[in-house]
């Protein structure tokens, strides 16, 4: 987890019955259906911002996956 978290946290936030209801509203909704995740929390666009960023800068470590983009400009970041 790439975010600072105290020993013992709960982390706070959105409480469990808002989470409910938006994944409850989520499943209902016509394109529910077509996503795979699902955004929950103020915070989370933020995290996973930072997740993905780690993620693609270890990959640029990869030289396959640089190749990948072969024809096209490789991503810096």
């Amino acid at each position: 987890m790439p975010w600072l978290s105290e020993p013992g946290a709960t982390g706070g936030g959105t409480s469990p019955t808002d989470v409910a209801q938006i994944l409850l509203d989520h499943i209902d909704a016509p394109s529910g259906r077509d996503r795979l995740r699902l955004l929950v929390g103020d915070d989370a666009p933020g995290q996973v911002a930072a997740v993905l960023h780690r993620r693609h800068e270890e990959y640029r470590l990869e030289p396959r996956f640089n190749s990948a983009f072969e024809g096209e400009r490789a991503p810096n970041h």
